[in-house]
């Protein structure tokens, strides 16, 4: 089942940790956030900044793995293509570069907490800057964000391999 909410940060992640991911006692689960973390911040001025991202990360899996220890979890780490919500512009000419760093920050944490859980990670910016070699970046995410089919097969494919390796 996905539980995932479109535009979600994780501090709404947060706040709804209880009634939508606890409550459902999981045996097993994935967590894929912080692009729109990042993507707030560029756009709205309400995104999340890296330090906060990483204590409301740990104290997520803190009450997660608290409550559920027995649960096999894994950890995606966002990703961000060229396209035209990151695209650097008049009013942002730097756009994609700040979505660049943000979101590698955002993995950073992901892969520091997968370290840290030892939990499973799936790093999905190397998958996709691999598929750039294959085809434009509008055949991946449209707009740079959003996972087209054919990114949705990329992310998919990761999932089923880390999954096959929980079970």
């Amino acid at each position: 089942m996905n539980h995932g909410v479109g535009g979600n940060r994780i501090v709404d992640l947060y706040a709804r940790i209880k009634a939508g991911f606890l409550n459902w006692t999981p045996d097993y689960a994935s967590i894929y956030v912080g692009v729109n973390d990042a993507w707030h911040e560029i756009a709205y001025k309400n995104g999340i900044a890296t330090a906060k991202f990483e204590k409301l990360y740990e104290m997520m899996l803190d009450e997660i793995l608290e409550a559920l220890p027995d649960i096999k979890l894994m950890l995606i780490a966002p990703f961000v293509l060229e396209g035209y919500n990151t695209c650097n512009t008049e009013e942002i000419p730097d756009r994609l570069e700040r979505f660049r760093v943000d979101v590698a920050e955002k993995a950073a944490v992901t892969k520091k907490m997968a370290e840290k859980y030892n939990l499973p990670l799936i790093e999905l910016q190397p998958a996709f800057d691999a598929a750039l070699e294959r085809a434009p970046a509008e055949y991946w995410a449209y707009d740079g964000v959003h996972p087209t089919v054919c990114g949705h097969e990329i992310i998919k494919r990761l999932w089923l391999e880390t999954f096959e390796k929980m079970k």
